[in-house]
């Protein structure tokens, strides 16, 4: 199995030997790493192309003259993989010796398509601050969340999923006027073509600082928060519009799937008429809070409407 590390650079200079001399120690090495600068202004590309020069595999350097931003420049390294395996790479972690080892063996299962594994939490000095660790599982196609459940660099996929769509007609994110990120691309395409394999070790260091462009998921979720504070009833509009884009996507290749986005978009328009108690029983009635894996937002959704409506008749 032929495995690519697709490596998305911007200003990295920082951290970024740490994480290419981690990526060589690597116990299975990878067949080729490409990395895409975007738009760099420090010494990122010359540390690129130095590493090219010594490295034990082939290295490939790729620059935007113009920043695509991290989603779009990540797919751009994914895509010019020819590996039959694509491991996303940030460019200030540290992976585990053993990452690429204990990943790429899944794939010997026609069936898997995304490998993810766990994580450690450390700070700019590799100081732990958390850890994340999935319980060890396969999940059948369909079954596991809609939502992504990793960031792209506890990924491992298909090179093959990135031709199931055209990527830059990609959903969009939960913030308006943003697509959806490379690993929840990935993560959606994944769940629908196939197997997704959790793995229980934390296999990287997931370095977390100021620059981060997007940080741990503990960041992640006080990000949703403040949205949903900021933005009311059009964070769930804009998960609705994002159901339905992935709806749409998938009509031909899973009507089932499609079907099911669809119920969920009308479960978030139902969340996003919530202003009072009433609406918010409606909205209940009416299915927004069904099981949160397959069409709603479940009993956690309804718990955090309750008390967003009882702060406002307060």
């Amino acid at each position: 199995m032929n495995v690519s590390v697709a490596l998305a650079t911007h200003n990295g200079g920082r951290f970024l030997r740490e994480q290419l001399e981690s990526i060589a120690r690597q116990t299975l090495p990878p067949a080729e790493v490409v990395i895409s600068d975007d738009a760099s202004t420090d010494e990122t590309v010359a540390i690129a192309h130095g590493f090219a020069e010594s490295a034990p595999f082939p290295v490939r350097v790729l620059r935007n003259d113009a920043a695509l931003g991290a989603g779009a420049n990540f797919i751009r390294a994914a895509l010019a993989c020819h590996g039959d395996v694509v491991a996303f790479s940030d460019q200030d972690d540290v992976w585990a010796e053993s990452k690429l080892a204990r990943c790429a063996p899944w794939f010997a299962e026609p069936q898997v398509q995304l490998v993810v594994h766990g994580w450690t939490i450390v700070d700019d000095d590799l100081r732990e601050r958390g850890r994340h660790v999935p319980t060890q599982r396969v999940v059948e196609r369909l079954q596991a969340p809609k939502w992504g459940q990793a960031p792209g660099m506890a990924m491992t996929f298909r090179r093959s999923l990135l031709e199931l769509r055209d990527w830059a007609r990609r959903p969009p994110s939960h913030e308006p006027g943003r697509p959806l990120l490379h690993d929840e691309w990935v993560y959606g395409l994944g769940r629908v073509a196939g197997r997704i394999v959790f793995v229980g070790e934390a296999l990287c260091l997931y370095r977390q600082h100021d620059a981060n462009v997007e940080g741990a998921p503990e960041k992640s979720l006080r990000r949703r928060a403040e949205l949903f504070v900021q933005l009311g009833e059009d964070y769930y509009a804009q998960r609705a519009l994002q159901a339905d884009a992935w709806a749409e996507l998938l009509d031909d290749l899973a009507p089932e799937e499609a079907a099911s986005y669809r119920r969920l978009a009308q479960a978030a328009g139902e969340r996003a008429g919530v202003h009072g108690l009433r609406t918010l029983v409606r909205a209940a009635r009416n299915g927004a809070y069904r099981g949160r894996t397959r069409d709603g937002f479940g009993v956690r959704g309804f718990v955090r409407d309750a008390v967003r409506v009882a702060g406002r008749r307060a």
